[in-house]
Formats: structure tokens, sequence, C-alpha cells
């Protein structure tokens, strides 16, 4: 019954985790639902307004619908400005989703026809209850967003959610019309402009398709295969390391309403979770044949006078029904403790790795998986336990009367990857070491990932993330803000130098577009795109290679000029200092390259840096981004005082913004590798520890029905250390051959990690190699004792008894 709890609580666990992460979608024949996006290094991102458009004129097998999100100010009685998260959608993107709105109607197309045309919005439920106090009488009621007057037109249920952006805990406040989509682009030559909506190339709009009746998801993907051909015809995307991503690329809305590497991650979870559940009926079926060899005698007796075998078989199979439910009860007991315990203790051991919130304490183990973890508790006691029932009863009476009432049933010999119980060994050792690779692999990438150098110094740095209000004047008023706090906050004691930043290392949604070198637009990549003001990079800690910073000289009128990254600089080819560069998303054709600084990780620590190009926030002037400042010594308390007082001078109106150290974001994303190798590592422990008693007892049985053959051979001449030595090498030896197998099966597996994965390859040398010493040294360790048993046969006493 231990071994039925103890092999089915990480399965109970991971499935846990599975829900948790992956949730119901609130939505209408919600597998009908695919998302439309572009491969790009690694990753799906977005893709652009005529791409889309033209997909959705194309295609027979779905309907398309599209959109993109962008920050609005709403402007309160209080004169306090509000952030408000807007989605700019098409008209159709509500009923591709098949959910009506709460009050009022959705857009029609006459509003999507013209770009900042009609100034119509829908409220989430959410805000209208917020801001509205939920008066039926809403629809119609006008609201000033970003300086423009919108009418409400219709508030849409608290259940529809913009499924895709949840795993990044994005809530949306308001839609509106997709050809608005401009008002949310805050940077010059974005504001107020068409280039959201004629960019080719850019990635901001996400695709949603619903398959229309009886296409399938196959269909639609050949049809989108043959459209995207024609897409990259028509508007092809820069290459990328010699090698050139697909337009489109579908994902069903279900799987892709979670981030990609943790879908992988919680996938490999439930396998490992299933693994060391055959691995406990493994050992069970090993259990119950111990249990039957000790028993012969009496199941011997109980042929001898005259009872029928299915008889016995089911008495075998009634005792492992109860060891199945029991030991189901038992596993469903362990889970909630342990995830009691996970919640007290450190409750971002589950959570980190996935991204979510909530305290595994509160997990409430419901009715159904309680039903579920009996049913698959005695199913697996059952199937493990029928062959050895039917082995321990097949009774021969008169070889049983002949022998005495003792049934010998093999030796030595028959330990091979030939014979069932050497194939057994071998099988139990493969399927633990699929689980100890990946998590060594695991366990190296954290410790990687803890020594290397992430192109940014996070030590001493203290960040304020901030949503200036939006106006006519940004560019002024945001530099003027800028250049005002940075200068009271740099003559203040302690602090080194301070700054402005569109996005932080590591955690950032980064912008992107296409850069090419003047002149040259076929030779080009794809960059993220970002905002700095001067002493960024000195005040990240972000090293220079080569050129300048960003000075009082890039004015707003002056030419325009950017910064490359080191891997920017190398893809473009030429001499990248004194270059000009075109960035087309902004709108950029000729911006001369004025510095060259370190790559540095956006959006993933498991990912390659990707290129990128930094403007200067005079000329690309952000309404959003986050006011960094370092301390004059790493070691020194962090300013978070003086910045918090500094902002709420200079704007007294600004919604309240969280404080808090570069360090901890950056641990707070080092979390997510350390929680993965934990859970995995803990499976991994788990099916070792399981492994090594099923190939323990397996051995002993084996010796055990061996031991008049070990008599016989130590009466001819054969010393216990040779019969000691002859168990341990053939336990070695099929527990090589079954790590082998499995540590190439947990290499494969560790393919669907590589979103966990930093500095090291899912087929790493180094950890195949301490892999199979792991499996020789268990092998060891779990023929000891049979081996020293075998050793100490006494051969009269052998011989006597026979």
């Amino acid at each position: 019954m231990l071994t039925v709890a103890v092999s089915l609580a990480p399965s109970l666990i991971f499935e846990l985790v599975g829900r948790a992460v992956l949730p119901p979608l609130p939505f209408e024949r919600a597998r009908d639902l695919v998302m439309v996006r572009q491969p790009y290094m690694g990753s799906r991102v977005g893709t652009s307004y005529p791409k889309l458009r033209y997909l959705a004129e194309q295609s027979r097998t779905m309907d398309v619908a599209f959109s993109t999100l962008g920050d609005l100010s709403l402007e309160s009685r209080s004169g306090r400005p509000t952030r408000v998260l807007a989605a700019a959608v098409t008209p159709n993107f509500f009923s591709v989703l098949r959910t009506p709105p709460l009050l009022g109607r959705v857009f029609s197309e006459d509003e999507n026809r013209h770009i900042m045309g009609e100034t119509v919005v829908i409220l989430s439920e959410h805000l209208w209850r917020s801001r509205f106090g939920a008066r039926t009488d809403v629809v119609g009621t006008e609201l000033t967003l970003s300086g423009l007057h919108f009418v409400v037109i219709g508030v849409m249920p608290r259940e529809f959610r913009m499924a895709w952006w949840d795993w990044a805990g994005i809530t949306t406040d308001a839609w509106v019309p997709a050809v608005m989509a401009p008002l949310g682009k805050t940077a010059k030559g974005w504001y107020r402009t068409p280039l959201a909506l004629e960019t080719p190339n850019s990635i901001i709009w996400g695709g949603l398709g619903r398959l229309r009746p009886g296409h399938g998801l196959a269909e639609a993907r050949a049809e989108v295969a043959v459209l995207g051909d024609q897409v990259q015809k028509q508007w092809p995307w820069p290459d990328v390391d010699a090698g050139r991503s697909a337009a489109f690329q579908l994902t069903r809305l279900s799987e892709d309403s979670v981030d990609p590497k943790i879908l992988h991650a919680v996938s490999l979870l439930r396998v490992s979770g299933a693994l060391v559940l055959l691995l406990g009926g493994l050992n069970l079926a090993s259990l119950f044949l111990a249990r039957g060899l000790q028993r012969s005698r009496t199941l011997g007796l109980h042929a001898l006078l005259g009872a029928p075998r299915l008889a016995l078989v089911w008495g075998a199979l009634a005792e492992a029904l109860i060891v199945g439910v029991l030991g189901g009860l038992g596993a469903i007991v362990s889970t909630r403790g342990a995830l009691a315990m996970l919640g007290i203790a450190e409750p971002t051991l589950i959570t980190s790795p996935f991204g979510m919130s909530f305290d595994p304490a509160e997990w409430r183990v419901d009715w159904e998986l309680v039903a579920a973890a009996v049913a698959v508790s005695s199913i697996v006691a059952v199937a493990f336990g029928l062959a050895p029932a039917l082995r321990t009863t097949r009774t021969d009476v008169a070889g049983f009367l002949r022998s005495g009432g003792g049934i010998v049933t093999g030796g030595l010999r028959r330990l091979g990857l030939t014979r069932p119980g050497g194939l057994l060994v071998a099988f139990e050792m493969a399927l633990a070491l699929a689980l100890i690779a990946p998590a060594l692999l695991l366990v190296r990438s954290l410790g990687s990932l803890v020594r290397a150098d992430l192109g940014f110094r996070p030590q001493g740095v203290t960040t304020a993330p901030l949503a200036l209000p939006m106006t006519d004047e940004i560019q002024g008023a945001t530099t003027a803000f800028v250049s005002q706090a940075v200068r009271e906050l740099t003559q203040t004691p302690g602090i080194e130098a301070a700054s402005w930043v569109s996005c932080l290392p590591i955690e950032c949604a980064f912008f992107t577009s296409a850069v090419s070198l003047a002149g040259a637009p076929g030779h080009g990549l794809v960059a993220s795109v970002h905002v700095v003001a001067a002493d960024a990079f000195r005040t990240l800690g972000v090293p220079f290679r080569e050129g300048r910073d960003f000075g009082a000289d890039d004015r707003p009128s002056g030419p325009p000029v950017v910064i490359l990254s080191e891997r920017a600089a190398k893809v473009l080819g030429a001499r990248a200092l004194d270059a000009r560069v075109e960035v087309g998303a902004m709108g950029i054709h000729d911006a001369l390259v004025v510095g060259v600084v370190g790559d540095v990780p956006y959006g993933d620590l498991a990912r390659e840096p990707l290129p990128a190009v930094y403007f200067p926030l005079a000329q690309r002037p952000q309404t959003e981004g986050v006011l960094i400042v370092r301390a004059t010594s790493e070691t020194a308390a962090p300013p978070a005082g003086p910045l918090r007082h500094v902002v709420e001078s200079l704007a007294p109106h600004l919604e309240s913004f969280p404080v808090s150290a570069l360090e901890d974001r950056v641990d707070r994303s080092v979390a997510r590798f350390r929680g993965a190798a934990w859970l995995l590592g803990v499976a991994a422990v788990l099916a070792l520890l399981l492994s090594g008693i099923g190939v323990y007892g397996i051995l002993t049985s084996m010796v055990a029905r061996a031991i008049p053959e070990i008599g016989i051979r130590m009466s001819l001449g054969a010393s216990p250390s040779e019969i000691g030595r002859s168990v341990t090498t053939t336990a070695v030896r099929l527990g090589a051959v079954g790590a082998g197998a499995g540590a190439a099966l947990g290499m494969c597996g560790a393919s669907y990690l590589r979103g966990y994965l930093y500095g090291v390859g899912p087929w790493d040398g180094w950890t195949l190699g301490l892999t199979l010493v792991i499996a020789v040294a268990l092998a060891m360790v779990a023929a000891f004792s049979p081996a020293r048993r075998a050793s100490r046969v006494d051969p009269m006493t052998v011989l006597r008894c026979e």
C-alpha cells in the first residue's frame, strides 16, 4: 500500500499543476479555436495587420480575427489619470469567440473602415463596475481616453478573457476598433499614425481563428502553408541566421494560452509522474510475486485438497484490489499533505516554474480527483498483480508431493536479458534513468545560470515601473519628467546613476522591427526595439564595446541616432559604428549608429539574446517605462525611499507604482529554473528509490530461488566470493544496459525542456556519463545484500534439504 501511495502521489501533484496551468477555456467549442502566429528564433511571435488581413480574406477553412494591445489613459473627475489596457480588435473578434456582450453591442464593420475614425469603446465588466458603479445605462456614456472622447457601446462579461495573454498576467480593460490601434502606440512616428496598420513586418498583431464546420486543424494548416508562401513572396521576412521563418503557424488556443515552454514542462512532468507510477507497478508485481512464492507451500496444499485454480487467482487479485484502493486513498492524503507543507514552507517551489500566482496550500482535492486516484491505483494493482497471481498459482500437485512441499523454479543462469527477471531489472533501471537524465540537466542548467554573466549587473539597481499620462505633447512631457527625475536622483547621497528604459532585461515583453543597412533592405534582421535615456547602460551595468552613449546633442529635431547590441552589429555584417540603418516599423530610413553595447537577454533567460536596437528617449518618447537607479555601492541599501519621493513629488497624480530591486526581479526569473529542477528532481529521486527497491527485490527473489543451484556450485568448488561477484556482475551488466536506454530516452525528453535549460544542451556528454555512473552505483547497492546472502549459503545444509 505504501508503494502504491508513493508512486501515485507525483502523478496527482503534476495533474493538479496541469489543471492550474491550463484551465478550460470559457468559450463555446473552444477546441475549434486556433491562434495564428509566426515562428521566430525558437519562439512564436505575432505578425502584422496586412498579413493577417490577407489570410482572413483568402482562408476557406476558418474565420480569422486579429487584435493588438495598447495603453490608454483614462481621465477621472479627480484629475488623476488611470492606466487602461485596451485591445484593438477587428469587428468579428467577438463572434469568432462566440461571446455576446453583457450590455449593449459589439463593433460594426463601418466602425473599422477609417483610421482613427469612430471613437467607440467596449468596457470590461471590471472597469464597468469600478468606474461606473455597474450602471445599467452606461451604454451611450462618454469618457475620455488619452485625450479623445469615446462613446461606450457595450460591456463584456467577466469570463470573456484575452486567454492567450493570461499566462503573462495581462488583463484587458477595454476594446476599441482595430483601426484605433495607433492610439496605444506612444513612440513618435506611431502616435496617431497608420504605421501600426500598414507595417508588413511588425509582430504586434495576434491572429485568432475559428475552424469552420467540416474543416479540421490539419486541413487549416495545409491551407495556411500555401497562403504563407504567397505572403512570404509579397512581404519577405528578413533572413535570420541564414534561415527564414515561416509566415504563419497554427496552434490550438487551449495550448497557445500558455507559454510554450511551460506547456512542454507540464507535459514532461506528467510523463515523469506516469513513469514513477509504472515503476511502482513493477515493484508491486515483484512484491506480489515474492509474497506468492512465500505462500507457495500453502497454495500447493490448497491445490492438493481440490481448490480450483480460479479461486486461488481470485484470492490473489482480491488482495491486490484492496491494496490498490487503500493505496489510492493514501496517495490522496499524502498529496494533500505535501501541497500543504509546500504552501507553508516554500509556495513558489511549484508556482514559479509555471507563472501561477496562487498558493499551493489553497488547492483543494475534489471528489472527482479522489475517484480518479482510487480507480487508477486499483487498475495498476490488479494489472500488475495478475501475472504474479497466475505464476504462483500454477502448481503441479505431483511435483509438489515429490519435492516434499517445496517448489524450485530456477537459478542464477535465468537472470539475463532474454529472461523475464533480467529484462525486468533492465527495464526498471531504464525508467529511473529516463527521469534522472533531465533532472541532472536542470541542475546543471541552474548551476550555469547562477554563475553566468547576464550581460548586465543587477546588484545595487532599484526599479520603478511607471505609466505616465498620455498627452498630445508626450515628447516634451516625458523628456522633462525624466530629466528632472534623473537630476534630482543623481544629486541624492548614495545614488551613483539614474536613467529611464522602456524595458527591463529578462522579464519585459519587447517590441520588434525589421532592421537593415540603409540602401540594402535585403540584408537585415529582426531586432527588439528599446527606448532609453542617457546613462541607461551605465546604470544597468551594460558594457560599451565601441562608440558613445546618447547625450544632449541627440535632440528631437536632430538627425536620428541609434545604438546597436553586439549581436545586431554582427548580423548586419558591415562595420557597425557610423553606419546608417533603416528601422521599418519605426518609419526610420537613415539613423546613424553611434555606439555598440553588449548583448542583454530580454524576455527569457533560456534563449540566446535577440539582436537589439536602442533609440534615445528624446527622439522616441515613451509614456510607459521604468525609472532605474544605481546605488554607489552594490552592497548598500537600495535607494527605494528617495526614488519613491522624487517620483511622487514630480507626478503627484500618478497611479501607485511598485519599487523593487532589480536583483529580486532576476531572482524571481531564476526561481523558474530552480522550481523546475526541484520538481523533476523529486520525481527522479522517487523513481531512483523505487527502481533500487525493485531491483533489490528481483535479485533477492532470484537468489532465494537459486539456493539449490548455489549449493551445488559451491559443493563443486565455487568460492563464496565468486558466487557474490557473479550476482553483482550480472546486476551491473543488466543495469548498464537499462541505463543506456534510459539515458537516451531521458535526453530525448529533455528536448521539451529547452525553455528551462541554460548553458547546456539536451544531449550533454557530462550528464550522460554521470547518469551511467549513477546506474552502475545503484545496481551495485541493490545487489549488495543479495550477493552477500548468496555467498553465505551453506552447501551441506542445502544438499541435506534436497
